[in-house]
């Protein structure tokens, strides 16, 4: 069972492969494409269309072979990725990526199949994520990575909630980890964060975890409050105007 809260149950099917954040920013900017320009939809599914090249760019690769086959190879492990959810007596069996397929020829084009539902978590008044800001904190550490999971943890907090160092390490997938190192990981993922220029400050108090984003989110935040049916959402690296 994964780690969750608030009346839910999340369990990852046996043989799944495990997810990482590198699953996450190539899952945002699917969601993008499906608001911008969704191939075919229904209530059910959603499914997009975009070329290896255009994806890799935006996710900071270069495009060449071996980024080529790191993208498939991660669509191949969202594919396979199947999560159980439970919430009282309702049942609900999915996954990030439902199918994919590749052209052929210098473009690639891939089209991929999505869970509607899932993609409108990431509708107006859900959940705040900006890819801007997730590429600004990555990096090839373990304190990088941590830094990626807090902001995507706390992104989905209208206002942030304050939690203990032990039930974050439990969230974050590190319950095995000794203590003390956690706590020392996740210090230097919070410098990091502080450090960086999306605008967070964060700090940890007497085991409490604290966050205060900028006031560029909490402005998009109060715009998410107005009933509206257009997702916010930015996802596009290089700019930085929008929260989804």
């Amino acid at each position: 069972m994964l780690a969750a809260y608030g009346g839910y149950e999340i369990w990852q099917e046996a043989g799944s492969p495990h997810l990482t954040q590198d699953h996450l920013d190539i899952w945002l900017l699917l969601i993008k494409a499906s608001y911008d320009n969704p191939l075919n939809q229904s209530d059910k599914t959603v499914t997009v269309s975009f070329g290896y090249r255009e994806m890799l760019r935006h996710l900071g690769k270069t495009g060449g072979g071996a980024d080529m086959a790191w993208l498939r190879d991660k669509l191949t492990e969202m594919r396979m990725a199947t999560y159980r959810i439970t919430c009282g007596e309702q049942l609900t069996v999915t996954g990030l990526v439902h199918k994919f397929t590749q052209s052929p020829g210098e473009d690639g084009r891939y089209e991929v199949l999505l869970d509607a539902e899932l993609r409108n978590l990431f509708s107006a008044g859900w959940t705040q994520l900006n890819l801007a800001h997730r590429l600004a904190l990555a990096g090839r550490t373990s304190a990088h990575v941590l830094a990626q999971w807090l902001h995507a943890f706390y992104s989905t907090h209208r206002s942030p909630v304050p939690l203990g160092t032990q039930k974050i390490q439990m969230l974050c997938g590190r319950a095995e980890m000794e203590a003390g190192k956690f706590n020392k990981l996740l210090q230097e993922a919070i410098e990091h964060i502080n450090n960086s220029t999306i605008g967070w400050k964060c700090e940890v108090n007497n085991g409490v975890v604290s966050v205060k984003k900028g006031s560029h989110t909490k402005l998009a935040q109060r715009a998410g409050h107005e009933k509206s049916s257009r997702p916010r959402y930015d996802l596009v690296a290089e700019e930085d105007e929008e929260d989804i």
